[in-house]
């Protein structure tokens, strides 16, 4: 900032054209219209969507996070945010959807948004979206998607692929079980969904018996950790005065 700039307002800076130096002044003094319309003017719409938001107002931080985000993806994420506190759902949901092209998982939070919308079918549409990201996760990485995928579907209305991507996600967790037992709580879950409410009663009494057992032996770790400390405390004198008299 030039030296006579810094005894000008910041509304002359801005009449003089000199938006950075305006906007950097009108945010010392908390004017943050000025500001937001300052770094508007100047392209820099994530500042001024930081601006806006310093006034709560969410449907021009939205508007300004989705001028960034052309220029990074990220921004969708913020912008979708800022529709939902502005309580305009479809455009959050729009938002979403944008994110969700390079991170699929937001394709739920999109599906949740059109709920609030009242748009039921584009819901549907973004759950079955979900779905199937979800699906091929499951196929190419790890079995436990195979419930989110359930979830997806089952949202999208598709019971008969949502009842196979649980079975899916049944069999993964009896698999997994062999190794780490706290899957006997999930199985028992599934296995109740199915209606099969004595063999989950079976799974979720080895479950509560893992627990049990789990916690008794941090008990006993915890035990004998404060009698190691006690032993070497009650130690502590003795070595001192043997280094004394040596």
């Amino acid at each position: 900032m030039a030296f006579l700039d810094a005894f000008k307002s910041p509304e002359s800076l801005e009449k003089e054209g000199k938006l950075k130096e305006a906007a950097h002044k009108y945010w010392r003094k908390k004017k943050y219209e000025g500001a937001a319309r300052c770094y508007e003017q100047l392209g820099w719409n994530d500042s001024a969507a930081w601006a806006w938001e310093e006034l709560e107002a969410w449907d021009r931080v939205a508007e300004n996070k989705e001028k960034a985000a052309k220029e990074d993806s990220m921004y969708w994420k913020d912008a979708a945010e800022a529709w939902e506190k502005a309580e305009k759902y479809a455009d959050a949901a729009r938002c979403y959807e944008q994110y969700a092209k390079e991170e699929p998982w937001y394709w739920e939070n999109a599906a949740e948004s059109w709920k609030k919308a009242g748009d039921d079918e584009q819901s549907k549409r973004a759950w079955l979206e979900s779905a199937k990201y979800y699906a091929k996760e499951a196929v190419d990485d790890e079995g436990i998607w195979w419930e989110d995928a359930a979830k997806g579907f089952e949202n999208a209305g598709q019971k008969d692929n949502a009842v196979k991507c649980m079975k899916y996600y049944l069999q993964y967790c009896l698999d997994q079980s062999k190794k780490e037992k706290w899957y006997y709580k999930e199985i028992a879950q599934v296995l109740e969904k199915f209606g099969h409410k004595e063999e989950s009663a079976k799974y979720m009494k080895l479950y509560e018996e893992y627990e049990k057992e789990r916690k008794e032996r941090a008990l006993k770790r915890l035990e004998e950790e404060r009698k190691a400390r006690e032993a070497q405390q009650a130690a502590s004198p003795e070595l001192q005065e043997a280094g004394e008299e040596a």
